[in-house]
Parts: structure tokens; C-alpha cells; sequence
């Protein structure tokens, strides 16, 4: 099976992160998702495995402003910094 690596990623380390969750492709597809989001914001400065806190906590922010101009659903939103945390 063919993995789609999400951008900013090597294949080793999205395998060390979806390790085990074969059986959840709807859980990986939304990781994917999640970190292809994540990976293009603020064209493309921050990356996963480098953010700080201040990072995070400006990318929840970005997140909130998303729902609030309406681009985002709150259940997206609320999933979206759950698979990030």
C-alpha cells in the first residue's frame, strides 16, 4: 500500500506517528489532513516536529479565527486541535 506522506514529513517519521493505527484509516486520513493544514500555514514556517508553545498557541488562534469568519465548523475546529494536541 502506497502511504501518502503529509508535506513537511519524511515516510519514516509519519510511520512512527501512525504506528499501530492500520485498522483506523479515517484516523489517519484525518492526521494527514490535520498536518497538511498545519504545515501550510503562515506558508509553510512551522513544521510539527519544531513548533514552540507560542507557536501552538498561535496556531489555535489562527484555528478560532477560521471558525469565526465561518471557513471552519466548531466540531472541526474542536477535532482539529484535538488530534494536535
Amino acid at each position: 500500500m502506497k502511504k501518502k506522506v503529509p508535506d513537511g514529513l519524511t515516510l519514516q517519521q509519519w510511520e512512527a506517528m501512525i504506528e499501530g493505527l492500520d485498522s483506523h484509516p479515517t484516523t489517519v486520513n484525518d492526521y494527514r489532513k490535520v498536518l497538511n493544514l498545519l504545515h501550510k500555514w503562515e506558508n509553510g514556517q512551522h513544521l510539527i516536529q519544531n513548533m514552540s508553545r507560542e507557536d501552538a498557541a498561535a496556531y489555535f488562534s489562527f484555528l478560532d479565527e477560521r471558525e469565526q469568519s465561518g471557513d471552519l465548523s466548531p466540531n472541526t475546529v474542536h477535532r482539529y486541535k484535538a488530534t494536535l494536541r
